[in-house]
């Protein structure tokens, strides 16, 4: 469990307590109402980039199936509305719109036809697993669709920690402790993207990053980890003209659908609450810090996808 997180662990359990335990929520307590989770597709635990996402319709997942099929060294051949694809003795033969596909010389009724959208063909991912052989699993609780490996790797694996001198001057003006996430003041920053997700850290695996709205179009950021941890993440929202904004936690909206898997909501409310007062926001402290050896450590800075001009 991280060291900064542990500041915190009497406050959080007694106030956890009487949120979850101690009765019914307030009716004026914010409802998260919506959420901006796009399905993501992985290979081997790392995101393909794709200008079409892929589409959930009728319980059937739709993907791009070009994204996919290049990344696994296939081959895709068009000819109007016909679609081989062909890796080795593997081969998939498919017709925009029609539900028959013939899948290694198998003919096969789909639940959804091949569809395209802005110029990307989405197939069904039944498609992808049957046609390449390849470990698929469609994650409806993270909206990931994994294909092979699972494994997330290390945070340092993905991005390397960079000095930490040029985001120092975010943190003026912020409570004392701020720069010491357990290990000493920081000495490198490691700047994490939406696109980095989900990586690991310790013992913690950080699977996404997103926007949540309430019944009054109020802000919220969801986090989804697997942790033992019950206590939410603690987040600075920092930008140049402003002091450090601490973002509150809300343990009544915390869920765990699944054994370790913890969604977390923190506010905005200290900037305002509202979409436009978020994108002002340059990083978020992610509230977890990175050991590097030698009194060295890394703050890690969640780069603002939603910021203006991003």
């Amino acid at each position: 469990m991280k060291k900064r997180r542990l500041a915190f662990l009497a406050a959080a359990t007694a106030l956890a307590g009487s949120l979850i335990g101690g009765g019914a929520v307030s009716a004026e307590n914010p409802r998260i109402v919506s959420v901006d989770m796009p399905i993501e597709v992985l290979f081997d635990a790392r995101k393909l980039a794709s200008d079409v996402k892929p589409k959930l319709v009728d319980g059937t997942v739709l993907v791009p199936l070009r994204v996919i099929a290049e990344k696994m060294d296939s081959t895709i051949a068009l000819n109007g509305k016909s679609i081989t694809v062909a890796k080795g003795k593997a081969k998939i033969e498919l017709t925009i719109g029609s539900k028959t596909a013939v899948i290694n010389g198998t003919q096969t009724t789909l639940l959804q036809a091949p569809t395209v959208e802005n110029g990307r063909t989405l197939v069904p991912l039944r498609v992808i697993s049957e046609g390449l052989n390849v470990a698929v699993e469609w994650d409806s609780l993270l909206k990931f669709v994994w294909v092979g490996s699972k494994e997330v790797p290390e945070l340092n694996d993905i991005v390397k920690p960079t000095d930490f001198k040029p985001y120092k001057d975010y943190y003026n003006g912020g409570p004392k402790g701020i720069m010491d996430g357990g290990y000493g003041t920081y000495t490198n920053a490691t700047i994490v993207e939406l696109k980095d997700f989900p990586y690991k850290s310790g013992p913690i695996i950080y699977y996404r990053f997103d926007l949540a709205f309430d019944q009054d179009n109020n802000v919220y950021m969801q986090s989804i980890e697997n942790t033992i941890s019950s206590i939410n993440p603690r987040y600075y929202l920092l930008s140049k003209d402003i002091v450090p904004v601490y973002s509150n936690p809300l343990y009544y909206l915390r869920k765990i659908p699944k054994k370790g898997i913890h969604f977390y909501y923190n506010d905005t409310r200290n900037i305002g609450g509202k979409y436009s007062s978020f994108q002002k926001i340059e990083f978020i402290d992610a509230g977890h810090t990175i050991p590097l050896g030698d009194k060295r450590s890394s703050a890690v800075l969640i780069k603002n996808p939603w910021r203006l001009g991003s």
